[in-house]
């Protein structure tokens, strides 16, 4: 959370942190598929559960955070397109 909230965003930090994360995200996609797919088996022949509540909460969660996200990112992203031009979103390290 640090790295998120902090005033200027440390793009070094952030990338050390998903370098320490690799495997768990590897873990976390394995568990994933196979989860995915052991529940379509077991749902194959029962009735659909009722999901529009949950689907309804979920999409409002989504947006939210997709606002958030692009409020928090916008700064950034039209200041070195100001700064650098198109070409500076590309270069930048």
């Amino acid at each position: 959370m640090d790295i998120l909230l902090a005033k200027n965003f440390s793009d070094t930090a952030a990338k050390e942190w998903v370098r320490e994360r690799i495997p768990l995200a590897i873990q976390a996609s394995v568990v994933y598929v196979i989860v995915i797919f052991s529940i379509k088996r077991f749902m194959k022949n029962r009735e659909p559960f009722q999901l529009t509540v949950p689907l309804n909460i979920w999409n409002f969660l989504l947006a939210t955070f997709s606002i958030m996200g692009t409020i928090k990112m916008a700064p950034e992203f039209f200041g070195t397109l100001n700064d650098l031009g198109l070409a500076g979103l590309y270069l930048r390290n």
